[in-house]
């Protein structure tokens, strides 16, 4: 099964939704896609275990990521305001277009 988590890391500088593989055992980190000011990104990450992912099932979820994605509205990084502590920083990229990040009212 494949998980999609959105992040928002003052390290990156934009929102990305992070793709991971579950089975039983085990949860393995797959990529992430994002957008930059240049367009829609896909990350591909490497691993030393092999993953047997169904390419219909993999294809569906990196459109559902972009989807999960389009309600951030500072999900590309560009202009934040100034001197946002890296914590602020994630917060501006978690914000969604009903003014809230993580659930809370936030005003920039």
């Amino acid at each position: 099964m494949i998980k999609i988590t959105v992040t928002g890391s003052h390290l990156d500088g934009f929102t990305a939704a992070e793709l991971s593989w579950a089975s039983a055992n085990t949860e393995v980190q797959i990529g992430r896609v994002f957008e930059r000011p240049d367009g829609w990104r896909i990350e591909l990450f490497a691993d030393d275990a092999p993953l047997d992912v169904p390419l219909d099932e993999f294809v569906g979820h990196l459109q559902k990521a972009k989807e999960a994605l389009l309600p951030y509205i500072n999900r590309i990084g560009t202009n934040p305001p100034s001197g946002l502590t890296p914590a602020a920083m994630s917060l501006w990229l978690m914000t969604k277009a009903d003014g809230t990040a993580m659930g809370t009212k936030v005003e920039w």
